[in-house]
């Protein structure tokens, strides 16, 4: 575990287990906010979501964005009618 005051020091680090990938200021292009909270439904403003529903408000650095993003389901495009 990473104390809060090192973690401030160091700018954003990629939130994944054994990642060490930082940046400072700017976000690079192919990094992620990665935000994650319990709600009973649909999220229209996420300024509603109370400060003990939040999972995580984190960044995955490009590698790590990829691999979470392969890892979910595809849609299918609804059919044209």
């Amino acid at each position: 575990m990473i104390a809060v005051g090192e973690l401030a020091q160091m700018g954003s680090m990629c939130a994944w287990e054994g990642c060490t990938v930082t940046f400072e200021r700017d976000m690079p292009p192919d990094w992620n906010w990665l935000l994650a909270f319990w709600a009973p439904g649909s999220v229209l403003n996420i300024a509603e979501i109370g400060p003990g529903q939040w999972l995580c408000d984190c960044c995955l650095c490009g590698k790590h964005s990829r691999m979470l993003d392969s890892k979910f389901k595809r849609l299918k495009p609804a059919p044209e009618n």
